[in-house]
């Protein structure tokens, strides 16, 4: 009996030390998957981010966002599903439309930008409000179209588009 009882605990130990190193491995590599370092690691990215690091929303300011701040819901599930999905996408157009040099990128940034614009969208803009969490602008125009933008629904991106790259 006492036996049997030490083989369940160690078994319970193993069982539990396994779940702690595959969720700490999920989470690490989750981590690595949303660094701008790995986007980076994509040669077609590096436009982007070239215009990123010139925008406003990096540099005076001290933001500096990286991809996954803009690109990719707050929310974990979601987030998930973005990698699984978009991640695959984008590995495929690097090489449907040929990526390798800034013209080329160019010529397809308004395809992507439409495509990032609609998924902010769905997402309700939860990026965006990840840093601007109550928006309250300075001039009277400015908060009359927040307020005509709530009225009716409008999500950041109806109104703020290309404003980073």
């Amino acid at each position: 009996m006492a036996g049997d009882l030490k083989k369940c605990r160690k078994a319970m130990f193993v069982a539990a030390v396994a779940v702690v190193a595959i969720a700490a491995a999920f989470f690490s590599g989750e981590r690595y998957i949303s660094s701008t370092r790995f986007c980076l690691s994509c040669h077609a990215m590096s436009y982007p981010y070239e215009r990123l690091r010139k925008s406003a929303h990096y540099g005076p300011l001290g933001v500096d966002p990286g991809c996954k701040d803009c690109h990719l819901p707050p929310q974990f599930f979601l987030r998930m599903k973005t990698h699984a999905i978009d991640g695959v996408t984008d590995m495929i157009g690097v090489y449907r439309y040929g990526l390798s040099t800034k013209e080329a990128f160019d010529r397809h940034k308004e395809e992507f930008a439409a495509r990032a614009r609609a998924e902010l969208r769905a997402w309700g803009c939860s990026p965006c409000k990840t840093c601007h969490k109550n928006p309250v602008p300075t001039s009277a125009a400015g908060k009359l179209a927040h307020e005509e933008a709530g009225a009716q629904n409008m999500t950041c991106v109806d109104c703020h588009q290309n404003l980073v790259h």
